[in-house]
């Protein structure tokens, strides 16, 4: 496994991580994913996001990952086969403090107290977001990261001016990358003695539209995925993948789902069916694995029934808690009970 050799002191110097079970983990930008993970993306692993019909959502969880290599003066590997590299790097997140939280918990006045039973005036407010309050800064979407904050940064992209082809390829990607991934900085296996903890870097890899047919070799996406599941073990870097999995084969998909160590599906739905549920949110949030890397079983989060809803300034992650069923929810002939047949019967 990684770095099994390297002293922990000396890995803890890496900027932009913290060390977990003796285990480098890095963030992924958005804190409610991040505690959905236990904390972090450990080092070396594979984070994807599928969303159906559409690359709106997933498009902002790229915007987070990158904006926080940046933050950090990580170096940013960037690939996409259906638009300029460098129109993903436009518009980072500007990372921002945070004010205190006006829905946090604090003394209420008599008016603000619950009229219906005395004894629940005291209890504390849900909050269904799993967005770390605590957290003193935040990315804020409204706000545009610096350009000289960017530039700053070792940023790489494929397909590059220089790039043999017009289309984009897994083969030559994976030339691309097998090359940097090559350099001394981010070897996290290397003993030679004239490289420092200090030189070592963090890459972020980030691929768009993983699984398109817009890939000349669309077919060898999965052994492109092997190669690189193999490379990275060795290195101090990790790889975010996006895609849209509506054209896949299960069976294909199933087989992409393995290589990841963290995946999440973004499920959207429509406006009105959202209502139903008494609250407002853009689509489901499903859990396809979590990080075992540093442990023999992964994370547990508080719930796994869980939603997303993108806000101006955010993307908030919260957990859906069902209204009762009989009460507010108005059940017409179309809305019937599930069980409405059983009960009919007796």
């Amino acid at each position: 496994m990684v770095a099994n050799t390297m002293n922990l002191n000396e890995r803890a110097r890496i900027n932009g991580t913290t060390v977990r079970l003796r285990y480098l983990e890095t963030s992924v930008g958005n804190s409610a994913i991040d505690r959905i993970m236990g904390g972090g993306l450990p080092m070396a692993g594979i984070y994807l996001v599928d969303e159906h019909n559409s690359r709106k959502y997933s498009s902002v969880l790229a915007k987070y990952f990158l904006a926080e290599g940046v933050c950090h003066k990580h170096s940013l590997f960037v690939a996409s086969p259906s638009r300029d590299p460098s129109d993903i790097l436009t518009k980072l997140p500007e990372k921002v403090e945070e004010k205190a939280d006006e829905t946090s918990e604090g003394p209420t006045t008599a008016d603000e107290q619950m009229k219906i039973a005395w004894r629940y005036a005291s209890v504390p407010k849900v909050n269904s977001s799993l967005t770390n309050r605590k957290s003193k800064s935040q990315f804020d979407l409204t706000k545009t990261m610096d350009k000289t904050l960017i530039e700053s940064c070792e940023i790489l992209k494929y397909p590059s001016k220089s790039s043999n082809s017009i289309t984009a390829s897994y083969s030559e990607l994976w030339r691309e990358l097998s090359r940097t991934l090559s350099s001394q900085k981010y070897r996290s296996l290397n003993t030679s003695c004239d490289s420092s903890s200090s030189e070592r870097n963090l890459l972020r890899i980030f691929v768009e539209d993983f699984g398109s047919p817009m890939w000349e070799d669309s077919h060898l996406e999965l052994k492109f995925l092997a190669r690189m599941k193999a490379a990275l073990n060795d290195c101090y870097a990790v790889l975010m993948l996006t895609m849209n999995s509506n054209g896949i084969d299960p069976e294909r998909k199933d087989r992409i789902y393995s290589y990841c160590n963290a995946g999440f599906i973004l499920e959207t739905v429509e406006e009105g069916k959202a209502s139903t549920f008494g609250d407002h949110f853009d689509g489901y949030f499903r859990i396809i694995r979590l990080p075992a890397i540093p442990s023999i079983g992964c994370h547990c989060p508080e719930s796994s029934d869980l939603t997303f809803e993108l806000h101006r300034r955010r993307f908030d992650v919260k957990i859906l808690h069902l209204p009762p069923v009989m009460d507010d929810v108005n059940l017409g002939a179309a809305d019937s009970l599930p069980c409405q047949s059983m009960l009919n019967a007796f």
